[in-house]
């Protein structure tokens, strides 16, 4: 893979990682923001548990989807960006511009 693919890809990524961090930070506060008792009325309290549920998904996501970032990052640190972390294959680029943190191919991935 060329530098310029590389730094493309890696440019992609930390642009990805400022805007999860961001949503991130917006899930947290709206979490924060929703602490104490909840209603009274037992539908909006299934309905405050609920939205509190997709809150936390949503957080769990990103948080991965941030983490496997981190880790393509160091991957083209090192020099092993492109390469399938299980079979030592090349990565293609249809697969890299799908999901630019991906460690494995698609076979591998599978």
């Amino acid at each position: 893979m060329k530098n310029d693919e590389i730094q493309a890809y890696q440019q992609a990524l930390v642009q990805r990682k400022a805007h999860l961090s961001q949503r991130i930070t917006l899930l947290t506060k709206d979490k924060l923001r929703k602490v104490g008792a909840l209603s009274t009325d037992i539908e909006e309290q299934a309905q405050e548990i609920e939205n509190d549920e997709v809150i936390d998904t949503l957080e769990d996501m990103e948080l991965l989807e941030l983490k496997q970032i981190d880790t393509a990052l160091t991957r083209i640190k090192n020099g092993e960006f492109g390469v399938c972390a299980s079979c030592g294959r090349r990565i293609t680029d249809s697969r890299l511009k799908a999901v630019p943190y991906a460690a494995n191919c698609l076979k591998c991935a599978s």
